[in-house]
Formats: C-alpha cells, structure tokens, sequence
C-alpha cells in the first residue's frame, strides 16, 4: 500500500466514525425531544417489517423494533411518562393557615 491509499482508507473510516456518531446523536435527540413521533415511526416500520407479503428473515426485526404496548393502568391521559401531573399545581387545603 502506497502513502495516498492509506490516507483515503483513513479518510472513509474516519467520515464513517463522524457518521455514524451523528447519526446516534440525532436518534437520540428524535427520541428524548420528541416521544410520540418516535413510537410513530417504530409502529409504522415494524408493521411493515410484520405484514404478510414482507420476507420471513424481517419478522424478527420487527418483533424486536415493535414498542411495548401501552396499557390503560400505566398511562395518563397521552402517554405513560406522567409529565402532565408533574405540572399540575398543588391544592393547599382551606383549613391550613398559610
């Protein structure tokens, strides 16, 4: 190997580390920023992974991409996260002196 293919061999694997951390930083950044539109898409993806016309070596990655249902008893009124009676203010009872 001469001097020019080492330094573009070390060009393409450095481009694809800046990448791939981009990458990971922006599927997080979707994630925390933006949780609904993250199920969205994980629901829609392995739906279409799961459909009957889709190859059978897909089935298992849409098992594994399908989010976990969320159940009546765990959720508040948009989602299981509960933020929404974080914010709620607090009641002083009448009977207290301030």
């Amino acid at each position: 190997m001469n001097a020019a293919t080492t330094g573009s061999l070390w060009n393409v694997l450095e481009t694809a580390l800046v990448l791939s951390i981009v990458a990971a930083c922006a599927v997080y950044a979707i994630r925390a920023l933006w949780p609904v539109a993250w199920r969205r898409a994980r629901v829609a993806c392995a739906l279409s992974l799961l459909r009957e016309g889709s190859p059978h070596w897909l089935r298992p990655l849409g098992q594994w991409l399908a989010p976990a249902p969320i159940h009546s008893t765990m959720a508040g009124s948009c989602g299981p996260c509960r933020g929404c009676e974080k914010n709620q203010p607090t009641v002083v009872s009448p009977l207290r002196r301030a």
